[in-house]
């Protein structure tokens, strides 16, 4: 059985129900979303003042900014979105005028995705920034990408989904989460999705 997040177990493979896991250093955060009942006054005595939340409009990332929320209504945290438009997508087949357009492509989506998640976080009520990262990255390198700017932003706790999409084709947030994890120091909580896209 693993705990979901509201607390309850299921069985290993079952439903689509998220698992929200967190990662940290510190041995109490691994808990938090597992007591169910315990998690607001866990999160008041925690006080995280900033959170960055990995979005790429996956699932995933939807549901990450779903605990982005309630994490943040918990400890009067604010939350930077952050899409980073990855065009290592690109293949060498792509040339001129259709590599160009890829990139404005993913940059554009990262735009309009980055404008639906401002109206989620304005809905409830959540101080809140976005930020569009438009950079070439190195294949494998986004999850450093994502922890340089936590470094930079002090941020206090990193939310991310598992299963997304970089780009508009690959499914690898997953491996982004990962990555992030195993490059970071800060707390991360990575919100899981068994939904296929």
């Amino acid at each position: 059985m693993f705990p979901d997040a509201r607390g309850h177990g299921r069985p290993a493979g079952g439903d689509a129900r998220p698992l929200t896991r967190i990662n940290s250093p510190a041995a109490t955060l691994s808990t938090l979303f597992t007591r169910g009942a315990r998690l607001r006054n866990a999160l008041e005595t925690t006080m995280y003042q900033r959170i960055l939340l990995a979005i790429d409009g996956s699932h995933a990332s939807y549901l990450a900014l779903h605990q982005a929320i309630v994490v943040s209504k918990a400890t009067g945290a604010e939350v930077e979105a952050l899409f980073v438009a990855d065009s290592s997508d690109i293949t060498f087949d792509m040339v001129g005028a259709d590599s160009i357009a890829y990139a404005k492509q993913v940059v554009n989506y990262g735009r309009d995705t980055l404008a639906e998640v401002s109206k989620k976080l304005d809905a409830a009520g959540v101080k809140h920034s976005t930020k569009l990262l438009e950079k070439s990255i190195a294949p494998g390198q986004i999850s450093a990408t994502i922890v340089a700017e936590a470094n930079e932003t002090a941020t206090d706790l990193i939310v991310l989904g598992t299963h997304g999409r970089r780009g508009l084709k690959h499914l690898v947030l997953g491996s982004v989460a990962e990555g992030v994890v195993r490059k970071t120091n800060k707390p991360v909580l990575m919100v899981r999705s068994e939904v296929e896209e």
